[in-house]
């Protein structure tokens, strides 16, 4: 198993994938969030998004609910699910495309129609390179001295229906539902 390592700016990076295709990575310069980066051979753009801790933990929380999803998938289940993180951003998993994606979302007007869309800001993630990432994801976590002060928005004082991190579509009621 490969563990998290530290690298010459005493940053934090996990490496998953074929060819340690993905990367998970905490910056000393940018303490507040992880970034997930996929690096394709060939591809000078590299797919890319940022993870605030607050998303990250909260990812962390309902990782054993992604497992149980999983499983039903591979005994050939149908699963959609599509997790509200926070902000913008979603965990998805999918039986119709066999992957799990981190990604950014935004709301998209069509015909009259307002419509929650995934944009490009995001990495998606073969089910053997999540599974790596889930078998990982703990001792990596226990590298992040900042992960254990992390507290979710609805503890906070400041919190209520008005929160752009739990309800970044409350003025689009029927999207709201799928927070």
């Amino acid at each position: 198993m490969v563990i998290p390592v530290s690298d010459y700016n005493g940053n934090l990076k996990l490496e998953v994938g074929v060819n340690r295709s993905i990367s998970f990575v905490f910056r000393n310069n940018t303490p507040d969030s992880i970034h997930a980066i996929r690096r394709d051979p060939g591809n000078t753009k590299e797919p890319s998004v940022e993870i605030p801790l607050q998303r990250w933990v909260r990812w962390v929380k309902l990782e054993s609910g992604i497992r149980d999803q999983i499983q039903d998938l591979l005994r050939g289940n149908y699963v959609e699910a599509k997790l509200h993180l926070g902000g913008l951003m979603y965990f998805i998993l999918s039986s119709e495309f066999r992957c799990v994606q981190f990604r950014q979302h935004y709301i998209r007007v069509e015909n009259g129609q307002k419509m929650v869309n995934a944009t490009r800001f995001g990495v998606s993630m073969s089910f053997a390179e999540f599974y790596f990432l889930l078998c990982n994801v703990e001792e990596f976590c226990a590298k992040i001295p900042q992960l254990q002060h992390v507290v979710p928005c609805y503890r906070r004082r400041q919190h209520g229906e008005g929160c752009r991190e739990c309800y970044p579509f409350k003025s689009f009621a029927s999207v709201d539902q799928w927070s």
